[in-house]
């Protein structure tokens, strides 16, 4: 069986989860592409995604940054946040990553037997997440979610941007929604040397506009420091956002000057619906 093949049997068993992003019925999943009551077709990919956003396009992100972000992250870059958000997934049944990128933060966190789907809306990041098993990947619009009503447990959303009234439509009554945002000392080696003037960074009015949405909301904190070969070092400024408009020169230079230390720093926040 192909990988193709595979995913759409993956479908076939779970599409009661998949909704029409342009009608908003419900869908079937045949022998090649997901198709609703009124005939709006969605065809697999030979990697095993569909792309449910064909409309629209999200080109900041390209096949380049996201195969850095996979080296940073398959590098446990990542691994004590990777630990604290597997506890809070704990054994949710159906668990959606909205902003899903490349995958790889959804594969460390499924639970054995538990049902994934990944949505972004840049195909480079989905096409390279395709690779991973026991996952709905789709490229489609987080304000236009392409899953039923109250058809989610558990929504992780990280580093990423949200849209809580579509997030608030999928998720159980009694599902939880984890939203991870960079904390005060979030990457401060890069934010001293490059933007001294946003060092240190303030997530309050994310914080505020989260707890806004949820009746019962939570905080934890994540903290500590890794340290990187150069090699990976220059992955972590290609890969990451606050980069986009350094200089190459400038990033050799960063590298140049022998900065091995990085500071990690996350809020975990956790909301009931």
């Amino acid at each position: 069986m192909t990988r193709k093949q595979q995913r759409i049997h993956f479908a076939q068993q779970h599409q009661a989860l998949l909704r029409c992003p342009l009608c908003h019925e419900q869908v079937e999943v045949n022998d090649a592409s997901i198709v609703c009551a009124n005939r709006h077709t969605f065809d697999f990919t030979k990697q095993g995604y569909v792309n449910l956003a064909p409309q629209r396009s999200e080109e900041l992100y390209t096949k380049e940054l996201f195969a850095a972000r996979r080296d940073i992250i398959t590098s446990g870059f990542y691994d004590p946040l990777h630990q604290e958000l597997a506890k809070v997934v704990g054994q949710a049944t159906v668990i959606a990553d909205l902003g899903c990128g490349e995958g790889t933060h959804l594969q460390k966190l499924l639970p054995q037997g538990a049902v994934g789907i990944g949505i972004d809306l840049a195909k480079e990041g989905v096409k390279m997440a395709a690779s991973y098993d026991n996952v709905l990947w789709q490229v489609a619009d987080l304000a236009n979610i392409p899953l039923t009503t109250s058809s989610v447990d558990t929504i992780v959303n990280i580093l990423s941007p949200s849209n809580y009234k579509e997030f608030r439509r999928i998720l159980r009554p009694t599902g939880c929604m984890v939203k991870v945002v960079p904390g005060e000392h979030y990457l401060a080696e890069l934010r001293q040397a490059f933007f001294p003037e946003k060092s240190p960074y303030s997530n309050a009015k994310i914080i505020a506009l989260f707890e806004q949405q949820f009746a019962k909301t939570t905080q934890l904190k994540v903290s500590y420091q890794q340290d990187l070969a150069p090699q990976l070092m220059r992955k972590l400024l290609d890969m990451t956002p606050l980069m986009q408009n350094v200089a190459s020169v400038q990033k050799a230079q960063f590298i140049a000057d022998k900065i091995q230390t990085i500071t990690l720093e996350f809020i975990i926040l956790l909301g009931e619906n």
